[in-house]
């Protein structure tokens, strides 16, 4: 098997979470389902709106365990309370491959600050 035909047959990562007696499972995106995820995230001028980039990861990464069905929308998760959504977004993180600030840049932020 090709290393291409390996990468191609890679099923989602996944992990069980459970927060305040609550089971959740947390599954991998696609890179276009994970950059959708950003660019959903921010507004008309392009700067990330508050709590959306983060809100789009919960609806489309956090699902039932029994059906591996996302539970909420975004705009649900958005008014879900932080000490359930945060060891939630944690585990996001891990599974997708996401630095801690990475919900928070710029499509153009770098950090490289060479001139």
């Amino acid at each position: 098997m090709s290393l291409r035909d390996k990468v191609l047959a890679k099923q989602a990562k996944t992990q069980t979470v459970v927060v305040d007696g609550d089971t959740f499972l947390v599954r991998s995106l696609p890179h276009l389902d994970r950059a959708k995820c950003f660019t959903d995230g921010r507004d008309k001028k392009g700067d990330m709106a508050p709590g959306r980039s983060e809100a789009n990861f919960l609806a489309a990464c956090v699902c039932d365990p029994e059906t591996a069905s996302p539970i909420m929308d975004w705009k649900e998760w958005s008014t879900a309370q932080d000490y359930i959504t945060g060891p939630l977004l944690s585990v996001i993180r891990d599974v997708n491959g996401l630095d801690a600030e990475d919900l928070g840049k710029k499509p153009d932020d770098t950090s490289d600050t060479t001139s």
